[in-house]
């Protein structure tokens, strides 16, 4: 058994390569977070299009598994209400936001160990 604070995936698709993804738990929602860390090597043009406009990023990776850091931000579920969750990951801790609609909002926490 291997124990992380993070995964590392590399998404190459059936059809082709997905880029780099990291992902994380988060115990404010009960669920993984991910954060795409590289473009794919052809990427299509809806996703050129939406990286350009910020509607699906890319994110900073410091490529550290047990301390990460990742930025921007990441925000999820913006479209459902009750369920925002905004943080940030800093040396290995979720430093959630206050606009987090949560029980861990605006406070910062370690990243818990996942089983890989």
């Amino acid at each position: 058994m291997i124990v992380a604070k993070l995964m590392h995936s590399i998404e190459a698709g059936t059809e082709r390569d997905l880029g780099d993804y990291v992902w994380f738990w988060c115990p404010g929602c009960a669920g993984y977070h991910r954060a795409r860390v590289r473009m794919p090597d052809r990427p299509t043009d809806q996703e050129i299009a939406d990286q350009q406009a910020n509607r699906q990023g890319l994110w900073t990776w410091n490529g550290n598994e047990s301390s990460p850091t990742i930025r921007a931000s990441i925000l999820l579920g913006i479209e459902q209400s009750g369920k925002r969750c905004h943080s940030f990951v800093t040396d290995g801790r979720i430093e959630y936001c206050t606009d987090s609609q949560h029980a861990l909002s605006g406070q910062t926490i370690d990243l818990p160990e996942i089983e890989l």
